[in-house]
């Protein structure tokens, strides 16, 4: 069970930062040869308001990240906030190689496209495109 502060707005930060604190090295060699699945219901306050799931798999020297996330906060029965969230990572030892992201969060549209080819990391985003070099990680945000 993961809990989460009393604000919907602090949701996805909350959520990434616990995953970062629950599951340490989630996408880094640790992981070695293991597939696994990992389910949480999500709480605000005392209520579930939704869940998040972790897929994991490997294929030699590659570890592949699937996240989905879907969180609903209603107040007397109506809804009055969402999000929700996939993401697919692709990773070479410590080093990020593919990433695709989109989020919903209560209606504003988030993504992030990367894949890394001849020694840069190409990014695109909603705010623009970027280049980066070396071995590229995620983090919480």
């Amino acid at each position: 069970m993961i809990h989460l502060c009393s604000a919907p707005r602090w949701l996805g930060i909350a959520v990434v930062t616990l995953v970062n604190v629950c599951l340490p090295g989630l996408s880094h060699q640790a992981w070695g040869a293991i597939s696994q699945t990992y389910d949480f219901k999500v709480f605000l306050g005392k209520d579930e308001i939704g869940h998040q799931r972790f897929d994991l798999s490997t294929e030699g020297e590659r570890t592949q990240v699937r996240v989905d996330a879907k969180f609903t906060v209603k107040f007397l029965y109506i809804t009055v906030y969402t999000y929700r969230h996939t993401n697919v990572e692709i990773w070479e030892g410590a080093c990020l190689r593919e990433i695709h992201a989109e989020t919903d969060d209560n209606g504003e549209s988030f993504f992030v496209n990367g894949i890394f080819r001849n020694g840069k990391m190409w990014v695109r985003t909603q705010g623009g495109n970027w280049i980066a070099e070396g071995c590229i990680k995620t983090f919480a945000y």
